[in-house]
């Protein structure tokens, strides 16, 4: 051997070694992911065919997995870079979810309705990513106003048809059309 790892390995050295630690451990045994959200339905995946073979840029704000509540309330964030926990407050961001029971992953945008980091680069930085998933089953915005979820839509394509409400991970009642300008959902809350 040349001593060098695996991709997946390589990527792994990009994160903390206490990171790393829980990233290893979650992917070594997969059925001790938490399976907190509801996946009723078949789930659809999606390839990023934008890019094509091309990687997609790193990040220019940092990936999160978003925990919450039943009701999207309580809403906490868990950086992958460092591993610290903290609450949500109210932000604007981008997600990605990589499969279905799995955790839901943002990047905080800039401003409401502004663009961010792309859902490929955002995907990039999940833990599924690192083992080789290149493909996702949803990807929108998400709006989150006091910890609470206000509202997100879904950019992935099966906004059109909609046979699985759960797809993307959040509470499908605060589902919105991707037409509808997000400054609306803070303004309801």
């Amino acid at each position: 051997m040349s001593g060098q790892g695996s991709p997946a390995e390589a990527a792994l050295k990009a994160f903390a070694p206490h990171v790393r630690s829980a990233i290893q451990l979650k992917l070594a045994s997969p059925e001790t992911l938490p399976s907190e959200r509801c996946t009723f339905g078949r789930m659809v995946a999606y390839e990023d065919r934008k890019s094509g073979a091309a990687p997609p840029p790193p990040p220019r704000w940092p990936v999160y997995q978003l925990f919450y509540d039943d009701r999207g309330a309580g809403c906490r964030l868990f950086d992958l870079n460092t591993g610290r926990m903290r609450a949500a407050d109210s932000l604007y961001a981008g997600f990605v979810r990589m499969s279905g029971g799995g955790g839901v992953y943002i990047s905080p945008r800039p401003g409401v309705g502004l663009q961010g980091d792309s859902h490929p680069t955002i995907a990039s930085r999940t833990p599924e990513w690192l083992v080789g998933q290149r493909s996702i089953v949803a990807g929108g915005e998400v709006g989150i106003l006091g910890g609470r979820i206000v509202g997100h839509n879904d950019k992935t394509g099966h906004y059109q048809s909609r046979r699985n409400r759960e797809q993307s991970g959040l509470p499908a009642d605060l589902f919105q059309p991707f037409t509808l300008d997000p400054r609306v959902w803070y303004k309801k809350s």
